[in-house]
């Protein structure tokens, strides 16, 4: 499936999600308020392309790998999210680089032999930076911070080209 200049706005369940071996393109796409992860892949076989990612007031994670799964990312944008801005479990994989996280729960987050790389993340106002529940969590080239005292404090987004959503 590809997805390309599009945004998701409100959705009941995972704002997009891939599944049963399904082939994911996502490039320059916002996903908002989504009920679960903003971007969910399930299952060996499964895997996501993703490039220019926002993820904004995500009622769980940012995005996550399960069950085999994989996604590799190149800018991302997780903002709002009431659990981490990225999340592998049960052999999940998530690579990538230029993320930026910001007031989450956590920034990455490896469970149960999930595994979370990421290349040049800033992690701004998370309650935890990493936490590694039996899984592999490697960042590198990180930078954590408190908290912005409002949001023309946050360091700039990498994820500059991804469209708006309609108002």
């Amino acid at each position: 499936m590809k997805l390309h200049d599009v945004a998701v706005l409100t959705t009941g369940g995972f704002g997009i999600a891939g599944v049963d071996r399904a082939v994911l393109d996502v490039e320059r796409v916002v996903v908002e308020s989504s009920r679960g992860a903003g971007l969910g892949t399930f299952g060996s076989g499964t895997r996501a392309t993703v490039h220019d990612l926002i993820v904004r007031d995500a009622m769980g994670v940012g995005v996550a790998a399960f069950g085999g799964a994989s996604m590799d990312i190149e800018r991302l944008a997780v903002e709002r999210a009431t659990g981490a801005g990225l999340v592998a479990v049960d052999s999940g994989r998530l690579s990538g680089r230029d993320y930026l996280l910001a007031d989450l729960e956590s920034g990455a987050q490896g469970a149960t032999s999930g595994t979370v790389f990421g290349e040049q993340v800033v992690v701004v106002g998370a309650d935890w930076g990493v936490a590694d529940e039996g899984g592999l969590v490697t960042l590198r080239t990180v930078v954590f911070s408190d908290a912005p005292e409002s949001r023309d404090d946050l360091p700039p987004t990498p994820v500059l080209v991804a469209p708006e959503p309609p108002r």
